[in-house]
């Protein structure tokens, strides 16, 4: 039975006492078991509310049916009780805008032990999607969503997969395998800008949120939660206990925030610590670019590559003191080329504010490396 029937029915009928499956007697349907492409509605408005998808861990064909976000004149809409949320300093993507969500079960919370990542609660839908505007000089750009991505927590574990938007900007399907998209838009300066946009493949999604035998999320840290009133919607919900009391990281753009070396390593964490780490999958190169760091052969001072090859770009040390330009992080941050560039998904353009953030840092890096 179609749900706007069953809604029918339920209303009228008070069938939820019969024991209808999909009605209760609260007035709202809900998803038949099985039935993973049904989202639970509401009687009384006719509209979908979040958490309908009866087995999370097959994903809907349609992202419309986790009932969390809207397409609404080009903008990203949270549905009622899903929360936005943004980031001290997000992940650079091709210089794609990005709206975040996460809606978490009532009742539910989010907690953190090691003060690096929130362990959601069982049935949390986390959503990131990605767009460009058409210049970036307009206070209001005509925005082209690409994707979203969808993060649901099973009682396995998370579950990640890829929806992309039709070119009518009405409708975002399940694409599991992924692809590039040929992205073009003007920049601050006037310039034409043409990435080649990557939609990740459910493999390419674990490269970077794989953690051991599981897989975490990596945006919505208690150091990386922007303290702006979106936070403040957590606390009042109940998401979150209270504020978080680790130390913000800063926003790397933003030189009020914190020195050339905090807003250098916030941006390195965020967009290379997820695999230089302890635990990630580039452990084995011992450089760990985690902001909470304090080692500096770790942080890549003076260390030589554990592999040479055309990607060290023929220098010695990962970090040079005073030089950024005999320095392998920086070249790699620099290259677009395949098996040089790093991080090595997730970008085919430089983030050359970034970049030079980074030089900033290194050139004012005291001592040498004996050479």
């Amino acid at each position: 039975m179609k749900a706007g029937v069953l809604a029918l029915a339920c209303a009228l009928g008070g069938l939820g006492a019969l024991g209808l499956p999909g009605c209760s007697d609260g007035g709202v349907v809900s998803a038949p078991p099985g039935a993973s492409d049904a989202a639970t509605t509401d009687v009384a408005t006719g509209e979908c509310v979040p958490g309908g998808v009866a087995d999370l861990s097959t994903p809907p064909e349609d992202l419309a049916s986790y009932c969390v976000i809207d397409l609404v004149d080009g903008r990203i809409v949270p549905k009622p009780g899903v929360l936005a949320y943004s980031l001290n300093t997000p992940l650079f993507s091709d210089h794609a805008i990005k709206e975040r969500t996460v809606w978490v079960p009532e009742g539910g919370k989010a907690t953190s032990t090691d003060g690096e990542a929130y362990d959601f609660p069982v049935g949390s839908i986390i959503t990131k999607s990605f767009g460009f505007a058409d210049d970036l000089r307009k206070a209001t750009p005509r925005m082209r969503w690409i994707e979203t991505r969808v993060m649901a927590k099973t009682a396995t574990g998370w579950k990640m997969n890829a929806y992309t938007w039709n070119d009518a900007q009405t409708r975002a399907t399940l694409d599991v395998a992924g692809g590039v998209h040929e992205v073009s838009f003007i920049d601050a300066r006037g310039e034409t800008v043409a990435p080649k946009y990557l939609v990740p493949s459910a493999n390419q999604c674990k490269k970077c949120h794989q953690r051991g035998a599981g897989l975490v999320t990596l945006g919505p840290t208690p150091a990386n939660l922007r303290r702006d009133e979106r936070l403040a919607r957590w606390v009042e919900r109940g998401v979150l206990e209270r504020v978080p009391e680790v130390a913000a990281m800063p926003a790397w753009d933003d030189p009020a925030a914190g020195t050339v070396e905090t807003r250098a390593r916030a941006w390195l964490d965020v967009n290379c610590a997820h695999c230089h780490r302890e635990d990630g999958s580039a452990n084995t190169t011992g450089l760990i670019l985690r902001f909470g760091e304090r080692d500096p052969s770790k942080l890549g001072v003076c260390k030589s590559p554990v592999a040479a090859g055309r990607a060290t770009g023929g220098l010695a040390f990962d970090v040079v003191p005073g030089r950024p330009e005999e320095s392998i992080l920086v070249h790699r941050l620099e290259s677009n080329e395949p098996a040089v560039a790093m991080p090595e998904i997730g970008r085919s353009l430089g983030h050359a504010g970034a970049i030079d953030l980074v030089r900033g840092w290194i050139k004012g890096l005291p001592g040498g490396c004996g050479r």
